[in-house]
């Protein structure tokens, strides 16, 4: 089991190994939020024009505006999740051929002891979560983050007295994720360890019914043949 060090070593690792890729979904995700931050303030704009006296046609004007903003965000939003779903395939890819590799490096008796639910687990839904991580969860908390910092960093330029206000409740949300990640590291672990027993009762179970068909076979081979007989 690795602890927190070597988990953020191969997660550095991954994004090392296709950094371009990374580097275009953190542009492509910031864009989108500074898209969806635009028609809020265009809004606010219309608000003004009106309460001035403005014509229809600036009015008209700002609404297009908002429109094409909000268009340019779902664009750059869904191509953005299309980098982040690359990203995400091609590291699964890598942490297949890694584990793989890995586990053929080792001694027979080593890979024997580890169980096949085990490797069968590693390989498949460890990997799959790993790529749900980095192709949905990721993108998702990135986009939040910088919503939330392009929001507080304008509530602090009209009006620093709100922006302290805005700030009261970071420090619950900080102290619920620090309880909520303390305790969740063992239920992930005992879920993983549950489907490594399920996996290998499930291989078991399939072993031996085809050794059992085999020596039914082996026994009455005659009878096997006999397609109207049950």
């Amino acid at each position: 089991m690795a602890d927190r060090a070597g988990v953020r070593r191969a997660a550095w690792g991954l994004i090392r190994a296709d950094g371009r890729a990374m580097v275009g979904l953190l542009l492509l995700s910031s864009l989108a939020v500074a898209a969806g931050l635009a028609p809020p303030w265009l809004l606010g704009q219309i608000i003004n024009r009106v309460s001035a006296g403005g014509g229809v046609g600036s009015v008209d004007s700002l609404t297009v505006a908002i429109a094409g903003f909000a268009v340019l965000q779902v664009i750059l939003v869904r191509f953005a999740r299309y980098a982040a779903h690359r990203f995400a395939e091609r590291a699964m890819v890598e942490i297949r051929s890694s584990f793989v590799d890995r586990v053929l490096a080792l001694p027979a008796a080593v890979v024997e002891r580890a169980g096949t639910g085990d490797l069968m687990t590693r390989s498949t839904g460890d990997v799959a979560a790993v790529g749900s991580a980095v192709g949905y969860a990721a993108p998702d908390v990135f986009i939040a983050a910088l919503q939330v910092l392009f929001i507080l960093v304008a509530v602090f330029v009209l009006s620093p007295l709100l922006g302290l206000c805005g700030l009261v409740g970071l420090p619950i949300m900080w102290l619920v994720a620090r309880w909520y990640l303390s305790r969740s590291r063992t239920a992930y672990l005992a879920e993983g360890s549950a489907r490594s027993a399920l996996a290998d009762d499930l291989a078991g179970t399939v072993a031996g019914a085809r050794h059992g068909r085999g020596v039914a076979a082996a026994a009455a081979p005659g009878r096997l043949r006999q397609p109207t007989d049950r």
